[in-house]
């Protein structure tokens, strides 16, 4: 919903997964008619397609080894999790409700989950339920930004981009 892979989360997060020696595949989708938070079901479909889609463009049609999502795009997570993917959730939707979109993490597969402070949509005790590993930003709004602060919210992307770092490069040993 308008937070592409050109934004500094994903390209970063990308980015340093490529030099790392990861295949990434980027997937956008178009929103158009989609008003969240009341069409949620419809976003999340679209994202299950998106899942899909992007599967046949994986030699094999296997699953991927990590899911990278950030927002609307973290409902991917149990069709990820489901096919042996760990996940990075990036600003999951986890308050007003929407944590129950989000499956228990079977036994083997770990998810990361990052959010804000600053976030209506973070919510870090159901973060904790659904990752082992948690970054929470302090005053981080939806795109982990703090407003008014630049040279920080610079930082914060460098941080969260080294937690993504770690987090896969475990998944590799």
């Amino acid at each position: 919903m308008g937070y592409t892979a050109t934004h500094p989360l994903l390209f970063w997060a990308s980015t340093a997964l490529v030099q790392d020696g990861w295949r990434v595949l980027t997937v956008q989708w178009d929103t158009t008619g989609i008003e969240l938070p009341q069409d949620l079901d419809a976003g999340a479909a679209l994202v299950e397609n998106a899942w899909s889609a992007a599967r046949t463009h994986i030699p094999g049609g296997r699953a991927p080894d990590l899911l990278v999502g950030k927002s609307l795009g973290t409902f991917a997570a149990g069709s990820a999790l489901a096919a042996g993917a760990d996940v990075v959730a990036l600003t999951p939707l986890l308050a007003q409700g929407h944590a129950r979109r989000y499956p228990r993490v079977p036994a083997g597969r770990r998810v990361l989950a990052v959010g804000g402070t600053a976030d209506t949509l973070w919510d870090a005790d159901a973060a904790r339920e659904l990752g082992d590993a948690v970054v929470e930003v302090p005053g981080g709004d939806h795109s982990l930004q703090l407003r008014g602060h630049w040279r920080e919210s610079l930082r914060t992307v460098e941080r969260v981009t080294g937690a993504v770092q770690e987090f896969a490069a475990a998944r590799r040993v």
